[in-house]
């Protein structure tokens, strides 16, 4: 069924963005092509959340359906959005999370995520049941 799919090839904005790592305004602007995208295809994006280092958003079934969400995602947004995600994992929502339950578990935790995973293997906490009661909605 996927063999269907056009290939998708990536902006020349997107790869241009990729050079030597992503700041916060090639970021941005690579998820604003996303989303004009997805305008443009008469999918726009909700729930759009720009208030912490990584956008947050959602769209309809119907979006992934016609085959926009991957057309604009891929050549829009998708290698930037991977390489922030990726630069900015030290502060990321899993790692802020983890580092609260070290703390409540009565272990220091660490800056690193790699470090703080370190630190969950190692004082034995499951992660899916710290994600579950130190995560926004816990």
């Amino acid at each position: 069924m996927l063999d269907n799919l056009p290939e998708v090839v990536a902006s020349d904005q997107q790869l241009d963005e990729l050079v030597g790592g992503v700041s916060e305004e090639e970021y941005t602007a690579a998820f604003d092509r996303f989303e004009a995208c997805m305008v443009k295809a008469e999918q726009p994006l909700v729930g759009v959340e720009k208030d912490a280092d990584i956008i947050t958003f959602s769209m309809s079934s119907a979006a992934y359906d016609s085959g926009d969400y991957d057309r604009c995602y891929f050549g829009e947004f998708q290698r930037v959005d991977e390489r922030w995600q990726f630069q900015n994992k030290d502060s990321s929502t899993a790692t802020i999370i983890y580092q609260a339950c070290l703390t409540a578990a009565g272990v220091p935790p660490k800056e690193s995520s790699e470090q703080v995973w370190a630190q969950m293997i190692e004082a034995g906490i499951d992660p899916e049941k710290c994600a579950l009661e130190n995560g926004p909605e816990g």
